[in-house]
């Protein structure tokens, strides 16, 4: 016995047709896709998931959309401080190493963290992309410290590829 997959994203069928929670004498249009509440035409806001009353839909994000906000914005933080901590060991570099040791060493470290703080940039900007519901101001600091991060790395590739 196998079963079809369904990819029908439809709110949940209920089995009799009721009224608007809001508006008595409207008869539902579907319900609400977080709280399950009956809604008519005039309060139905479409998502992409079926429909949302216009409660839950001022309410801001839900826990699951908070929380996925936060792992872009911490996952973009944490990529400026690998960065910076890999600058650091690529400036450290000279007093650990022979100048040619240190040379390869400081441009294999700085390749390292520029694609740390790309990477931190590219995530920070998707959790700014997912946080607008929110208002977390979280990505984007996240991505304004990637940002300095890389002006500093352009002015060092700058001052080492002058000296």
């Amino acid at each position: 016995m196998t079963v079809e997959p369904s990819l029908d994203i439809s709110p949940v069928s209920q089995p009799e047709i009721r009224s608007c929670y809001a508006h008595l004498q409207s008869p539902s249009k579907g319900y609400c896709f977080q709280c399950n509440r009956p809604v008519c035409e005039t309060c139905a806001f479409t998502i992409p998931m079926g429909w949302m009353c216009p409660d839950c839909m001022t309410s801001g994000a839900s826990p699951q959309e908070r929380r996925s906000n936060l792992g872009y914005a911490v996952g973009s933080l944490l990529l400026a401080v690998l960065g910076i901590a890999l600058l650091v060991a690529a400036m450290a570099s000279s007093f650990l190493f022979t100048p040619e040791e240190a040379e390869t060493f400081a441009k294999v470290v700085g390749i390292l963290a520029l694609g740390s703080v790309l990477g931190g940039i590219t995530l920070g900007l998707i959790g700014r992309e997912h946080a607008k519901r929110t208002g977390s101001p979280l990505a984007l600091i996240g991505v304004i410290a990637n940002g300095a991060l890389l002006a500093v790395y352009g002015v060092l590739t700058i001052v080492g590829l002058s000296s």
